[in-house]
């Protein structure tokens, strides 16, 4: 399997951007982006959030996993206020982010304030 910074490669090829130009069109650093890039650092909530709703045809759970298709072409929604979780041993959650097919939800990530994160997927 390929590691995250070989299919953010793959995004920014895709999307013909420099790593300058992501970065300024997400609104982070370009710092950021070469550590991601060369696996220094892993990417966070706040990073992840910016790309999906600067370009909401990337598909997460590939992005994060590398698991199905790199483009989706269907947008992820995210809840206007975080929800909590009932496990006692996870912290607050911080966000989550869900994405639909047509016959309803494929899966939700939760995100936890400890920038961990749950993938939770539909029973099938």
């Amino acid at each position: 399997m390929e590691s995250f910074s070989e299919r953010l490669k793959h995004i920014i090829k895709e999307k013909q951007l420099s790593n300058a130009e992501l970065a300024e069109k997400i609104g982070i650093q370009k710092s950021t982006v070469s550590h991601l890039l060369s696996g220094r650092n892993k990417p966070g909530f706040d990073f992840l959030n910016k790309l999906i709703k600067v370009f909401p045809d990337i598909n997460l759970r590939w992005l994060i996993t590398g698991e199905g298709d790199a483009f989706t072409g269907q947008s992820p929604t995210l809840p206007e206020k975080p929800a909590k979780t009932n496990e006692s041993n996870k912290q607050e959650v911080q966000e989550t982010a869900g994405t639909e097919t047509k016959d309803g939800l494929k899966e939700i990530i939760v995100v936890y304030k400890d920038k961990t994160f749950d993938i939770l997927k539909r029973r099938q």
